[in-house]
């Protein structure tokens, strides 16, 4: 998902926004009208077309969505009553697009919502493909639609307890990115729609592994034992 369609991105910080609204103003000064008369982007297509439009067609979905956003001490924590940290939804003070409300678990709702939408779709035109058998006098086999794949890249942290020292310190000085890590999972595992795979990995490495000396550890509870470092061909190759 690109960073401009996360629902935390503000068109207004970017440097293509910036250099707008520079050129917009001097015209509207130099004719005496509104900055706003120069704002075409109703005429933009929506954020979604592009995410929808990839989904046409494919078979599997490969999340590998990962941000890393220090916890601001001030805006965070001092700046606001230090009990709504605890609440999940940042969306009312944060509107950092860096944050992993937004990166791991708005990004994956989003395209969870995409991928449910696109298998409906396919289902809804297989049942009006048999319909119309079933009317030109055919057999009215039904028609079976593979459900669409979803597989997300997670973090073996979130086997642990929050309160283990990895999570906990983890947490602390990084936007408590394992809890929407962890809600990011819990959204995949509700689906009914679309079948889905969470894969957590540990420190992922650019190492090659030697095949003849060293062995890949798997579990299917996605726990193993720390300290697990695994090469990034690896996770790619299941």
């Amino acid at each position: 998902v690109p960073h401009e369609e996360l629902p935390g991105f503000c068109a207004e910080n970017t440097e293509d926004e910036q250099v707008w609204r520079e050129a917009a103003d001097s015209a509207a000064r130099y004719f005496g009208n509104k900055i706003g008369d120069y704002d075409n982007r109703e005429l933009l297509p929506d954020i979604n077309e592009s995410l929808e439009e990839a989904l046409k067609g494919c078979t599997t979905v490969i999340s590998c969505l990962g941000s890393f956003r220090p916890t601001n001490l001030w805006t965070d924590v001092l700046a606001r009553p230090f009990w709504r940290i605890l609440r999940p939804d940042v969306s009312g003070w944060c509107n950092d697009s860096r944050h992993p409300y937004y990166v791991h678990f708005t990004a994956t709702r989003k395209a969870l919502g995409c991928a449910e939408r696109e298998q409906r779709r396919r289902e809804a035109a297989a049942a009006a493909l048999a319909e119309s058998s079933k009317g030109d006098g055919e057999s009215g086999k039904e028609v079976s639609v593979p459900r669409i794949r979803f597989i997300r890249i997670s973090d073996l942290a979130c086997s642990q307890r929050p309160w283990y020292f990895v999570p906990l310190v983890t947490n602390v000085v990084q936007s408590v990115v394992f809890r929407y890590h962890e809600m990011a999972e819990q959204l995949l595992g509700s689906s009914t729609l679309v079948e889905t795979v969470v894969l957590r990995p540990g420190d992922l490495v650019d190492d090659e592994r030697d095949v003849n000396t060293t062995s890949l550890q798997l579990s299917h509870t996605g726990s193993v034992p720390f300290p697990a470092r695994v090469g990034r061909e690896d996770v790619a190759s299941l």
